[in-house]
């Protein structure tokens, strides 16, 4: 499965000089190491914890999958979001996830025209007021379209993910959900952010100062002689990874209270006027928040290019 997902990942990559056989040893090595880790937890590759053995991408699950009605509840409490207008709504593990921050960086962009079209957005996560003046200050999405609820009951509501579950707290679950286990997507994705995507768009800009330690700080010209220009450049979108967990790691108890709900998964609503909806995506894993991650927004496309 692995190697499937290099081969499909190798299509888009202008890195070539990543070789398939060292990707294929670190993941007999990243096996070998959860071989002797899962016992510990009384788990195997091929129980509770199963690696998946095939990957997939994320498709939009049927609606009777997402149950409407608590969801619809909610908005009618929210002002702005009730039936009568399209309703892009998202809903978020904890707002220190680096999903949600990705997400809400990527969505930014698109805010004025999905104001201009009257497509009304609201995001909710994990958190509390703290919380989220500080991730919008950082991602820039508006604070007024943004509710922190302590504790996932929305989600629940919802049936969205809660993650890998294992004794011991939330943290052993989340490490090897980082690793792919029990998230399916997980390690392409990353390693996508390293080789670069020929699919995807330029992130920095030649002027842009990047700052994301502990590189030092410098021009984002420099990607060019990574691979070029007007695409996802070699370890352009890991530069941005971790400029946000920097941000998330030294602000750590402000963005994440309680870390009781961090393996907790998200989903996408995007509703019409008279409550329908038009489309909807499950998070199945982490860096899955989108069907294409290459175009996070892509299923936006239509909704915009009818202005």
């Amino acid at each position: 499965a692995f190697a499937q997902d290099l081969g499909d990942l190798q299509d888009r990559s202008p890195f070539l000089q990543i070789q398939t056989l060292d990707l294929l040893d670190l993941s007999t090595c990243e096996a070998r190491f959860l071989a002797h880790l899962l016992p510990a937890f009384d788990l195997s590759l091929s129980g509770g914890a199963q690696a998946p053995s095939t990957f997939s991408e994320a498709k939009c699950q049927p609606v009777g999958m997402i149950p409407l009605d608590p969801l619809l509840q909610r908005l009618a409490g929210v002002a702005g979001m009730e039936s009568g207008c399209k309703r892009l709504v998202v809903v978020q593990g904890q707002l220190g996830d680096f999903d949600s921050i990705e997400y809400a960086q990527a969505l930014v962009p698109r805010l004025p025209q999905l104001a201009a079209l009257g497509v009304k957005v609201q995001l909710f996560g994990i958190g509390n007021a703290a919380s989220a003046e500080r991730f919008a200050a950082f991602t820039g999405f508006p604070l007024q379209q943004l509710i922190a609820d302590p504790s996932p009951q929305l989600h629940q509501a919802l049936g969205l993910e809660a993650g890998l579950k294992l004794p011991g707290g939330p943290w052993p679950g989340f490490l090897l959900m980082c690793a792919g286990v029990g998230s399916p997507g997980t390690l392409r994705e990353v390693l996508r952010g390293y080789t670069g995507d020929r699919s995807a768009a330029q992130i920095f800009d030649d002027e842009e100062w990047v700052e994301a330690f502990p590189l030092p700080r410098f021009r984002g010209a420099l990607f060019r002689q990574a691979g070029g220009a007007g695409f996802q450049r070699p370890f352009e979108l890991a530069t941005k990874r971790l400029r946000n967990m920097n941000e998330v790691l030294r602000n750590w108890r402000t963005y994440v209270p309680c870390d009781d709900y961090i393996t907790q998964r998200g989903a996408t609503v995007l509703l019409d006027a008279d409550d329908s909806v038009i489309y909807c995506h499950r998070d199945q894993s982490l860096l899955g928040y989108s069907a294409t991650m290459e175009r996070p927004l892509a299923f936006l496309d239509e909704v915009l290019s009818q202005g």
